[in-house]
């Protein structure tokens, strides 16, 4: 089995790749793509690689990924309007899902066959700042976090060429609290969302008929009093020398299921929370130290190693995972390029 890295270096402008063995992280190569390459995802058949640039000219670029070496290729781009902070692909390489940030927005992106990017987009315009848009296990539904309003909001995916631009379902988090990041449990009927500025985990149990989501519980990430932090702010009211406020990035779940991490980028920590088999709501355990101002990461496909890259950090990072309670050791490390924004992974065998 031969796992490859690929990090997104935002200042930069390179894609970094690396190879990763028993842990010990091998640089490979690098491509340059432009300034703010940003956001990326893989194609389940991990034949494509597919990034987001974030200066203008905005656009995403696909990439043929080589299986054995796992060096990109340049294939198709496209020019896009918005600037895009996350993307997600489907498992036949039929539709791209795009969120705008800073233009409020969500896009559906028919694919060709070969993967290549098309210019046939739907698009549904928001009020404030749209940050996530997945498609659900079943992929029967697409699910998106609007930060700016505090909501999220469940579509049913396309079929053939008719794009969808309804909600069938929404939900409102407490105001300010700011739905980020999200993921399914690996049995679909569970949905975590993390909320950046009032750091917890939201659980909601997922009705994979009707595509509803009905809340069960929300939960801290962090002891925010014991580690000195206050609730978190917007971009636009964030005022210099403020007291420390919590920053929550990205959230991942083991395959088993067990265990949900959290990034936090003020004190540059990963928390650990734990589900139990009896309850699927997550309750904060332990947090551990990584790289500065961890913004992105991501968990090996078989749960033994999380790789972590931090914005303000040169390094990106390999924590080896304990499975019998989560913990992490930094087992090894590599150099990285500037602006450290987005990590995921593929494994060949």
């Amino acid at each position: 089995m031969t796992q490859f890295v690929y990090l997104s270096n935002a200042l930069s402008g390179t894609i970094t790749r690396y190879q990763l063995s028993h842990g010990v992280l091998t640089f490979v190569g690098e491509t340059y793509v432009g300034e703010m390459v940003m956001p990326m995802t893989i194609s389940q058949c991990k034949n494509f690689l597919y990034a987001a640039v974030r200066s203008q000219p905005y656009r995403i670029v696909q990439f043929k990924i080589e299986r054995k070496t796992g060096a990109l290729t340049k294939g198709s781009e496209l020019k896009v309007d918005e600037s895009i902070v996350s993307l997600d692909v489907d498992s036949k390489n039929r539709w791209l899902l795009a969120a705008s940030f800073n233009h409020n927005r969500l896009s559906v992106k028919a694919l060709q066959d070969s993967g290549k990017l098309s210019g046939n987009t739907a698009v549904v315009q928001h009020q404030a700042h749209c940050h996530m848009f997945r498609f659900s296990p079943d992929e029967e539904w697409m699910v998106a976090t609007e930060f700016g309003r505090d909501k999220i909001y469940v579509y049913p995916s396309p079929k053939t060429d008719e794009m969808v631009a309804v909600a069938d379902f929404e939900y409102d988090f407490p105001k300010g609290s700011g739905p980020r990041h999200l993921v399914f449990s690996p049995c679909g009927s569970f949905l975590y969302v993390l909320t950046e500025m009032s750091a917890t985990v939201t659980t909601f149990a997922f009705d994979k008929v009707n595509g509803i989501l009905n809340f069960v519980a929300e939960t801290p990430i962090l002891p925010l009093d014991d580690l000195g932090l206050e609730i978190g702010l917007p971009p636009a009211k964030r005022i210099e020398n403020d007291v420390p406020r919590v920053w929550a990035a990205d959230i991942h779940i083991t395959q088993s299921g067990r265990f949900v991490y959290v990034s936090e980028r003020t004190l540059s920590v990963i928390s650990c929370l734990e589900v139990t088999k009896t309850d699927p709501v997550p309750q904060y355990r332990y947090h551990q130290a990584v790289e500065r101002q961890p913004r992105s990461f991501m968990l090996t496909p078989d749960d033994k190693f999380m790789l972590v890259s931090g914005e303000l950090a040169d390094e990106l990072g390999v924590y080896e995972v304990d499975a019998s309670n989560g913990t992490m050791v930094r087992v090894s490390s590599a150099q990285c390029g500037e602006g450290a924004a987005w990590v995921c992974g593929i494994s060949m065998g």
